[in-house]
């Protein structure tokens, strides 16, 4: 029996590994260019809402379906062993990983195409929108969005909320759709994702830390068929099976950009209230429920939600929600729309 295969059969784990012996296990890995061609080809996978596994006999990456466990490309080393290199789950504050605990791995598979969250595709399907919306989703204000980003990166919002698009008497035009009863229901796809609890946190009185804000921001993912923004669930849901946006009219094929439309306010030192919000992380408190929220469902609250699904939002009303907060010393919140 070749050296190698005992070693694959014994499992090293049996024996307490030295230095010496983890040395030779390393010498034996793929070349950088191997792993790095490999990283590339991964985060294009990644991209497009692959669920990826490094097959060995294949030498590529394939996709694999749950109960099974993805692997990562230091498998094709005989001396590591099968559990070595099995990728565990993980989350952080935004979204669930996969990523290899046996040694020092790069590799990441992204678990956004979670089963709980996939919505089926069974060849082509129709657009969601007809031919006049998809356009008028697509039109946006140019110059509200330069205004709005320039109030928000100069801190006016946060001292003066009142100035805040959101809290006109009358709102603007581009956010009657989420006043509706029907918008309220229509897409929640991602409510209890990951996202979905740092937008409801966002909406709370308990708010976010600007951190956890600034990742949020970050997730914004434009499509350059539709012209829409989404979270990168949403904009990996809203693309056909073959890659096509769903929200156009026509078949264009959809690929995702990030366009930071607002830059967080992270290191800015700004007005205090006179209550500071007490926070403990968010961490910890992705376990509280959050009930009867005031904003939840609020127009800022659905066109939040709406972001976080398969048909997004148009570039101005995105700029209008991720500008709507107010940034404590600890913490970030919403800015409340007055009651009447």
């Amino acid at each position: 029996m070749p050296p190698q295969c005992r070693c694959r059969q014994q499992r090293l784990s049996q024996s307490v590994p030295t230095k010496v012996t983890c040395s030779v296990v390393c010498l034996n890995d793929p070349s950088a260019d191997v792993l790095s061609e490999l990283q590339k080809v991964l985060e294009t996978r990644n991209s497009l809402g692959l669920r990826s596994s490094f097959d060995v006999q294949s030498n590529r990456w394939v996709e694999f379906l749950p109960p099974q466990t993805p692997t990562c490309p230091h498998a094709l080393n005989p001396y590591r062993t099968e559990d070595d290199c099995y990728m565990r789950i993980h989350k952080d504050a935004i979204r669930s990983y996969w990523k290899a605990e046996g040694h020092v791995c790069n590799f990441i598979v992204l678990d956004f195409a979670s089963d709980r969250y996939k919505v089926p595709r069974h060849g082509q399907q129709k657009p969601y929108f007809s031919r006049a919306v998809a356009i008028r989703r697509a039109t946006s204000n140019k110059k509200l969005i330069e205004t709005v980003e320039w109030h928000y990166e100069n801190g006016i919002y946060n001292c003066h909320p009142e100035m805040h698009p959101i809290n006109m008497q009358l709102l603007p035009h581009y956010m009657a759709w989420y006043t509706s009863a029907k918008a309220v229901q229509a897409n929640l796809q991602f409510f209890d994702s990951p996202i979905g609890q740092h937008i409801c946190l966002l909406l709370s009185s308990a708010g976010l830390v600007p951190a956890s804000l600034y990742r949020l921001l970050h997730e914004n993912k434009q499509c350059p068929a539709c012209h829409c923004a989404f979270s990168i669930d949403g904009f990996n849901t809203h693309l056909d099976y073959d890659g096509t946006c769903r929200n156009w009219h026509e078949r264009i094929l959809g690929k995702s950009i990030y366009v930071s439309i607002c830059s967080p306010l992270i290191s800015s030192t700004l007005v205090m209230p006179a209550q500071t919000v007490k926070c403990n992380g968010d961490r910890q408190r992705l376990n509280i429920p959050i009930i009867d929220s005031p904003n939840l469902w609020s127009p800022l609250g659905v066109a939040w939600h709406e972001w976080n699904s398969r048909v997004g939002v148009p570039q101005d009303v995105w700029a209008v929600i991720s500008t709507g907060n107010v940034h404590y010393t600890k913490a970030v919140s919403p800015i409340s729309r007055p009651t009447q």
